[in-house]
């Protein structure tokens, strides 16, 4: 969890609701990114009949009828994935602390 306190030394709570606004923005854009991810990624699965965790531990391009390219390409949307998904849980436990 992130705590955050505020000194606002301007109108009640603006920088506040300013910050609170900003990272509930960031969430949608996140939550966007993490379902187009998802896509791409299940289109992986479903092409290879392999689940992603399961690729990414073990298999390299050898394994893959298609070669390095989407190897590589499958890899970095499931990493990506991996990151979008802890930056989303990071945002979420943010808590903003009154004093």
């Amino acid at each position: 969890m992130t705590r955050i306190r505020i000194e606002d030394s301007g109108a009640e709570g603006e920088a506040r609701r300013l910050l609170g606004t900003a990272v509930e923005s960031k969430l949608v854009r996140i939550r966007l990114a993490i379902a187009a991810t998802e896509t791409r990624v299940h289109v992986f699965e479903q092409r290879y009949g392999v689940r992603s965790a399961d690729f990414a531990a073990r298999l390299t391009a050898e394994d893959l009828a298609g070669g390095d390219a989407e190897y590589v390409e499958w890899l970095g949307e499931w990493r990506l994935l991996q990151q979008l998904r802890e930056d989303l849980r990071q945002l979420e436990a943010i808590e903003y602390a009154d004093r």
